[in-house]
């Protein structure tokens, strides 16, 4: 019977590029994703407790503070649990990059046309107020 259950384990659900994915590495992957959900608990926590008790910032900044240490552990987790399987991030971070760069030029021309929107009613408003 636990040979079968191993079998059963070990057999193959899928190859994507070369990675064989079974049902062990899917039950792992869960596994890990339930110990990130578990640890979020104390890493809203623990910040909480030391911004306000320790360092005496104000409610905006711990809020903040707490955020980014959840996010920071649900990414860290999720990073660790496909990693644990064989996932490969280079694909990824190339794809991020390419579209960051791309983000980053389209915010550029929106941020020049509105610039231009506010400078160059103002001036028409300053030039006219001049010539009264």
């Amino acid at each position: 019977m636990w040979q079968q259950t191993l079998d059963v384990l070990n057999a193959p659900i899928t190859d994507i590029d070369g990675m064989i994915l079974l049902p062990v590495g899917v039950i792992q992957v869960v596994i890990i994703l339930a110990l990130t959900l578990m640890a979020l608990a104390p890493a809203r926590r623990f910040p909480r407790q030391a911004s306000s008790e320790r360092f005496n910032l104000d409610e905006r900044s711990t809020v903040w503070i707490v955020r980014l240490s959840a996010w920071l552990v649900a990414l860290v987790g999720i990073y660790i649990a496909l990693t644990s399987v064989g996932f490969n991030f280079n694909v990824l971070l190339a794809i991020i990059g390419g579209l960051s760069v791309g983000i980053a030029v389209g915010a550029r021309d929106i941020a020049r046309t509105l610039i231009c929107g506010v400078i160059v009613p103002a001036s028409v408003d300053f030039m006219a107020a001049q010539d009264e």
